[in-house]
Parts: C-alpha cells; sequence; structure tokens
C-alpha cells in the first residue's frame, strides 16, 4: 500500500487513488507525455493533472524528486524526441507561386479594398458594360416609328439612359429589340 507524506503525516490513500498513481507511473515510463495523461486520466483538464501531479509527485517520480533543494519547473510535456521545425510557409501554400501571389495580394490590398468600397466608379464609367456594336451607334436607315409603351417600363429604360448618357435612346431601342429578335428566332 502506498503511503503519502501529506500535510507532514503518513495517511493512507484511497484504492482508487493509488491506481492511478501507478498507471501514470508506467504511462511515463512507457513514453507518455502530460497531454496523454490528460486526455487518458483527467478528461481532458489540465489543471486537474497538474494539481494531481503536484500532490503526489514524490510518488510518481521517486523519492530522490522530492529531495531536491529547487522547486521543479511546471511540466509541460515528457517526450523522448525533439519536435521536427514547422516552415510556415509549408503549412499555408502549396508553393512558391501560391506565396508570391499571396505577397501581390497583400501589396495591392488597398487599392483591392478600395474597389470593394466604391472608390473605383471612375473606373467602372470607362467600361463599355452595355457592348453596343459600332453598328447600331451608326445606323443611318432609320424610320420613324410610333409605338405605344408602358409608363412603367418607360421610366427605367430612362434610367440606364441616364446612367450610360453616352448612347442614344434610338440606340438601345434598336439593341434591345435586335437582341430580343435574336434570342428567339
Amino acid at each position: 500500500m502506498i503511503q503519502s507524506g501529506i500535510a507532514g503525516g503518513n495517511m493512507k490513500l484511497q484504492r482508487k487513488t493509488e491506481e492511478k498513481i501507478e498507471k501514470i507511473k508506467a504511462a511515463l515510463e512507457n513514453g507518455s507525455t502530460i497531454d496523454d495523461l490528460v486526455k487518458d486520466y483527467f478528461g481532458r483538464h489540465r489543471k486537474k493533472c497538474s494539481e494531481f501531479l503536484e500532490n503526489y509527485h514524490h510518488l510518481i517520480y521517486g523519492a530522490e524528486a522530492v529531495k531536491k533543494e529547487k522547486e521543479p519547473e511546471e511540466i509541460k510535456a515528457v517526450t523522448h524526441h525533439t519536435p521536427k521545425a514547422i516552415n510556415p510557409l509549408e503549412v499555408l501554400f502549396k508553393n512558391e507561386e501560391e506565396f508570391q501571389d499571396f505577397r501581390a495580394l497583400l501589396g495591392n490590398s488597398k487599392e483591392l479594398l478600395g474597389l470593394l468600397k466604391g472608390n473605383g466608379r471612375e473606373i467602372q464609367e470607362e467600361i463599355n458594360v452595355l457592348e453596343v456594336p459600332q453598328e447600331l451607334i451608326k445606323m443611318k436607315d432609320l424610320r420613324v416609328r410610333s409605338q405605344r409603351l408602358s409608363e412603367e417600363v418607360e421610366k427605367k429604360f430612362d434610367l440606364l439612359l441616364e446612367k450610360f448618357p453616352e448612347y442614344s435612346k434610338t440606340t438601345l431601342i434598336n439593341l434591345a429589340l435586335l437582341e430580343f429578335a435574336e434570342k428567339y428566332l
């Protein structure tokens, strides 16, 4: 039976505590880490593990560990190998090209954020979004026709004209009719 020297006197330990100490001693001798102990014996509660190891340190590690004059450092992990150094580039990027793309993205981040916030409106106005063919703009064979339109449709069409003042109403009506005809013929 294991006897503990808690509070200056010898005290009998409960059978489950004795068994836990023996299991932990065996696990440490077999190369288990503190993380393994926390997971296997303390339900992932690192603080409980730390308190247990502190209370029963002399029983787990032996009497010679108690005789040390200076206080032991906090046990982070018990391991028998040194971990391989991890290159953060290997983790974040598949190759050097991806890394260079990321650097370019960071280098242009202010401009990209400006475009997302709408600061690039002057660039959008330069682009011919409607893609009106030059043939429609320069058409000469125009005939006057009288068509009936819904007032609501005409208002929406006029809003489009305000957005693209470089095109005439005639040009855009011709474009709309042409695209409709091509779609359904």
